[in-house]
């Protein structure tokens, strides 16, 4: 009689007669080997992995494989990947195929569709990049007013033009019948500034007015092309006599 040089299970010889209890008992020997490292391989398998309840990775992880996380009704759909990142209503989310969606608090702010990047315009509507990047640059252009526009309707802020005096003649409360640019802008109420197109001196000419309640009365502001040319100041106390253009005289009594 031989023993195996594992698990000493009894090897019969040619000439020795075949005992039943000898098989037996090599049946319980693997019986009780099989479950003894079946248990151990499970255990070994439960140390090297997360435990169900949460965990950490400390090192990189490659997986090969698509990566499949529970759904979360925060993201607001009933696809089976959604990956929180930092809490349970930030982070992403897969609608189908060449759809994912970007989830902060809870609300959609960025989302890719086939091959487009959406976001939402000001009406809470999805637009591609593309158009938002196109009416940003929309937004940097002056707008063209056309023939018969009422300044005193121009409110938005931005930038505005007419290059025409025929067009600037038929607008109601421009400050002067010429071809312009305007600016609008904001304060506690609203600015305009209207700056006409000639280069000539006499005829380059800069307005402002504000609203708050009602317009106020356009206001020219002084340019080197416009301002007084002052050259000597005289005081008199009767009329002026004498002097040269651009002279200004004071009456004092």
């Amino acid at each position: 009689m031989q023993l195996t040089g594992n698990l000493k299970l009894k090897k019969p010889d040619n000439t020795d007669i075949v005992d039943i209890a000898d098989i037996n008992g090599n049946m319980d020997i693997l019986d009780s080997e099989v479950i003894k490292r079946a248990n151990q391989a499970e255990t070994n398998a439960k140390n090297a992995s997360l435990p169900r309840t949460g965990g950490e990775i400390s090192g990189a992880l490659a997986v090969t494989g698509q990566v499949w996380v529970g759904k979360t009704a925060a993201y607001g759909g009933t696809s089976a990947l959604t990956l929180p990142i930092g809490d349970n209503d930030t982070g992403l989310h897969w609608t189908g195929d060449g759809g994912l969606e970007f989830h902060s608090n809870s609300s959609t702010a960025m989302k890719l569709a086939g091959q487009s990047v959406q976001f939402r315009d000001n009406a809470g509507n999805w637009d591609t990049l593309g158009n938002v990047k196109q009416s940003v640059a929309d937004v940097k252009k002056a707008n063209f007013l056309p023939r018969n526009t009422d300044l005193n309707s121009i409110v938005s802020e931005g930038e505005y033009y007419n290059p025409l005096n025929d067009d600037a003649s038929t607008m109601p409360n421009v400050p002067i019948h010429l071809s312009f640019h305007l600016k609008v802008s904001r304060h506690a109420g609203i600015n305009q500034v209207f700056t006409t197109y000639a280069t000539e001196a006499h005829m380059f000419r800069v307005f402002t007015r504000n609203f708050y309640g009602g317009w106020s009365p356009w206001s020219e502001i002084l340019t080197s092309y416009n301002r007084p040319n002052i050259r000597n100041i005289h005081r008199s106390t009767g009329g002026p006599a004498g002097g040269a253009d651009g002279d200004v005289w004071h009456q004092y009594e």
